[in-house]
């Protein structure tokens, strides 16, 4: 299911996504062939370089030093990553490393499996969750 979402309703999240938009494109993300190819790439690139969003979020794949719990969940999902294994990744970080603590989830994909993520989606339903799939240079869309 896919829903139409007026961002202006879940502020926190309107604002890292606005921010995530502004990042991508100046930091030329969607044709650096390195980065869309990793999830670790991704995030360093992203939070490395620009020193984050000003907003405090977790990330998977992890990289630095880990932080406390969070009310953003931030997945990135490379081209040559396992999508199924990022989802996994995401449901163990809501569900036994931040429970009660991740109200949003960003998947911020080079690729999608939708197969698996109809698969398990009720595992962050669960949670009551927002879940955003954000492609490179397209609109957010709220999965959840």
């Amino acid at each position: 299911m896919i829903l139409d979402l007026d961002w202006t309703d879940y502020p926190d999240l309107s604002q890292f996504l606005e921010w995530l938009n502004d990042i991508e494109r100046r930091l030329d993300i969607p044709w650096d062939k390195q980065a869309m190819n990793s999830g670790k790439r991704i995030v360093e690139k992203i939070f490395d370089r620009d020193g984050g969003s000003g907003m405090p979020v977790n990330v998977i794949p992890p990289v630095g030093r880990l932080g406390g719990c969070e009310r953003i969940l931030f997945v990135a999902i490379g081209g040559r990553d396992n999508v199924k294994r990022r989802i996994l990744e995401a449901i163990e970080h809501i569900a036994a490393k931040c429970p009660n603590r991740t109200k949003y989830v960003v998947f911020y994909c080079a690729k999608w499996d939708h197969v698996t993520w109809l698969e398990h989606m009720d595992s962050f339903r669960r949670f009551g969750v927002v879940v955003v799939k954000k492609e490179f240079l397209l609109r957010p869309i709220r999965l959840l």
